[in-house]
Formats: structure tokens, sequence, C-alpha cells
């Protein structure tokens, strides 16, 4: 996960995927609020890297990071719904998939405070493999070959 000025976000983002995964990882690319004593207070691999302007960079960086065979990447304005942890736990021993989409649902703002919601399918589960690697600067996208 990379971050930058999460305090508010951080803690309540690992507690809903942390017993999902075995390993997380954190990049912090420059926060000046409380994002690394929060991240602390976890057992978590917390890494700083310099912020390029380039969330796919930034990205990419952390799943270097990451010593496992799968990587799962998560936003910290985002949260895992606690009944797919079993599904993301059993996703991981599916051979024959090299990539798993969620369905991520955003909140979005709306005309005169009224929110909005939005729904999209991205891969946030996938084999760690040299070409597996997001690209874009802004709006990054998982490079998945075709097999």
């Amino acid at each position: 996960m990379i971050v930058k000025n999460e305090e508010n976000m951080l803690a309540e983002c690992i507690e809903s995927f942390r017993e999902a995964v075995d390993e997380i990882v954190i990049v912090d690319t420059g926060s000046t609020d409380k994002t690394v004593e929060v991240a602390k207070e976890y057992r978590v691999g917390l890494f700083h890297h310099k912020w390029k302007d380039d969330f796919s960079e930034a990205r990419n960086f952390s799943i270097s990071k990451v010593t496992g065979d799968w990587v799962m990447t998560i936003d910290a304005d985002e949260r895992l719904a606690r009944e797919d942890i079993p599904k993301v736990r059993a996703a991981k021993w599916q051979e024959k998939y090299d990539a798993v989409c969620f369905a991520v649902f955003s909140t979005l703002p709306g005309h005169l405070g009224e929110a909005n919601f939005g729904k999209h399918y991205s891969p946030r589960l996938f084999k760690k493999h040299p070409d597996m690697y997001y690209y874009g600067i802004v709006h990054n996208l998982l490079n998945v070959p075709d097999n």
C-alpha cells in the first residue's frame, strides 16, 4: 500500500484486510502527519520512498518489497469487506489464476452534499511476477500478460 498523510484512514484500512494476507507492506511517500506512527502500531514492512509524481512507480516499488508469491493492492481509503476475507485467502490457492478482480466501491462527492456511489472492477490480487506491474502515471493499470 502506498500512503501519504493517511493517518485518519490507515488503521481502519489495515484492520479490514490484515486477516486476509500473510504480509503487509506500506510505502510512505512523504507523510507530514502521523501516518508513519499509525503504521508502526501494526506488524508491517514499512518503507520510505521519495514521491516522483507517478503512482505506478510508487506502487511498483511497493510490490518489489513483497516477499510472498501473491500481492494484494489496496488504498488507505478502501476497505475489504469482512465476508471477502475467506475468498481472498482461497483465491491464492487457485493455480489457474494469475490475477483476481475485486469490485471496488467508491464514494464520490455529489451535488448539494449528496454522495454518489461508483463501482468498478479492478485486479487487486495477483501473482508476484516480473510481467505483472503497474503502468500509467495517475490512473495506474496492472499489466496482466495473456496466458
